[in-house]
């Protein structure tokens, strides 16, 4: 017998809350070792199905937006994004190997809504290789001329060369987006009052007659300096509008002499496309967002129209196509083939695909 007396007998409480702190150690054992765990199973049978309800209840204490390991999704590729650009549509869709050369070129002149309207045919026709769409726009010029700082892009001339090289079948056209602006009319100088003073010595000591001041609607044009060369300026980007060049009067846009000045240069446009001898199609302008600037499209298309018509040209309105029922600029509605589609891109002025 021990000398601190007999022992004492363990409580029934006791006796189970030690074998509780036992098997807790046993089931930590099993889950931190897995070697271990195969021991302790082999020895204490019960503890297999304690441990296995324990792993269920940890998986499912996960959070639901922390996937397992062996769960997380894969990694996507970082894509680049490329900045968008409205006014340039995709290229034009490649065409099969053995896809015959097209027997009919139909060619595109005029601006971006041109080139969207040219990419709008190449899908049209991708089913009907003998038909070929040759793009043949330029972004940021019109028959109001934008000087560069290399050139000043002239549209009738710039057509005739293109139509003399390349001999298209038809010809289309659509211009007029950035013909919004003044027209400068070059006036001759009055002639002098006398022979003598012509000479630059006379010229010198005589006053000089004074300009007629402009009439309604008309304001000087400003004195210019020569653009300097600039090699990082791009050809396409505006530099000096033809408002804005030194000399003459300008006539704002929609008076009454802009209108006379515009109607001839669509004639000389007319007479260029004409000089082929084949089809010619004169496109209409869409209405833009803006009650300003679809009346402006709806002012220009009525110089088109009748211009064309005098011509003997062939007019394609597409006004109705892109306007809701009471005349006003809608980005949606049907496409060629009657499904309602998203027609215009998020600036108000361009196509998307279906609206091309």
């Amino acid at each position: 017998m021990p000398a601190n007396g007999p022992v004492k007998p363990v409580s029934g409480r006791l006796s189970a809350l030690l074998f509780g702190l036992a098997e807790v150690a046993v089931l930590a054992c099993a889950l931190a070792q897995p070697a271990a765990a195969q021991v302790l199973d082999d020895r204490f049978p019960f503890l297999e199905d304690r441990a296995r309800r324990y792993r269920s209840w940890q998986q499912q204490q996960q959070s639901p937006f922390q996937a397992s390991p062996d769960q997380q999704p894969a990694q996507p590729r970082q894509q680049v994004q490329q900045q968008y650009d409205p006014t340039r549509p995709p290229p034009a869709p490649s065409r099969r190997a053995d896809a015959p050369a097209p027997s009919a070129q139909v060619m595109v002149f005029g601006d971006s809504l041109a080139e969207w309207l040219a990419h709008g045919l190449e899908v049209a026709f991708a089913e009907t290789p003998e038909i070929g769409i040759v793009r043949k726009s330029r972004l940021q010029t019109g028959l109001i001329r934008i000087e560069t700082r290399y050139e000043s892009y002239d549209w009738p001339q710039q057509a005739k060369e293109m139509l003399a090289a390349e001999k298209p079948d038809y010809v289309v056209m659509m211009i007029g987006l950035t013909d919004r602006r003044g027209i400068r009319e070059v006036k001759p100088a009055p002639a002098p009052r006398n022979a003598a003073q012509k000479g630059p010595a006379a010229q010198k000591g005589t006053p000089q007659p004074a300009q007629p001041a402009p009439a309604a609607g008309e304001k000087p044009a400003p004195v210019a300096e020569a653009p300097q060369p600039d090699t990082a300026q791009n050809d396409d980007q505006p530099a000096t509008p033809e408002a804005s060049l030194p000399g003459g009067v300008v006539h704002e846009f929609r008076t009454e002499k802009w209108g006379e000045l515009y109607g001839k240069r669509i004639d000389e446009m007319i007479a260029a496309l004409k000089s082929r001898g084949v089809p010619v199609f004169w496109v209409g302008l869409p209405s833009i967002r803006g009650t300003r600037a679809t009346s402006e499209m709806v002012y220009l298309n009525d110089l088109y129209r009748g211009r064309a018509e005098k011509a003997g040209i062939t007019y394609i309105d597409i006004w109705d196509g892109f306007v809701d029922e009471g005349g006003n600029f809608n980005q949606y509605g049907p496409d060629f083939e009657g499904q309602t589609r998203r027609l215009r891109t998020t600036d108000g002025v361009h196509f998307t695909q279906p609206g091309a």
